[in-house]
């Protein structure tokens, strides 16, 4: 199924606010959709300031690997709740 990227964003900030995400790939899983897309959005959010994305060093990781920690920014949030009124308001 195909899906605009106004939805594709606002699965990845329902689920960074659940709790902070540690890769792009765990949220590919969690989104169902492809790395590229999830990356894509990702960059597009945080220039936004809807979300931070903070590179982890390999030297600092446990898995020793380059990994992001994905987190929702307080504009982020007041940007999703708005989006939550808007939707319930058009029920």
């Amino acid at each position: 199924m195909l899906r605009s990227s106004d939805e594709i964003r606002f699965k990845i900030l329902e689920e960074l606010r659940k709790s902070t995400i540690n890769s792009f790939f765990q949220l590919t899983r969690l989104v169902g959709t492809s790395f590229i897309t999830i990356k894509n959005n990702c960059l597009a959010l945080e220039k936004y300031g809807f979300i931070e994305i903070t590179k982890i060093d390999k030297d600092n990781s446990p898995s020793k690997k380059t990994s992001f920690k994905i987190s929702i920014t307080d504009e982020g949030l007041r940007f999703l709740e708005n989006i939550k009124q808007k939707k319930g308001d058009m029920k």
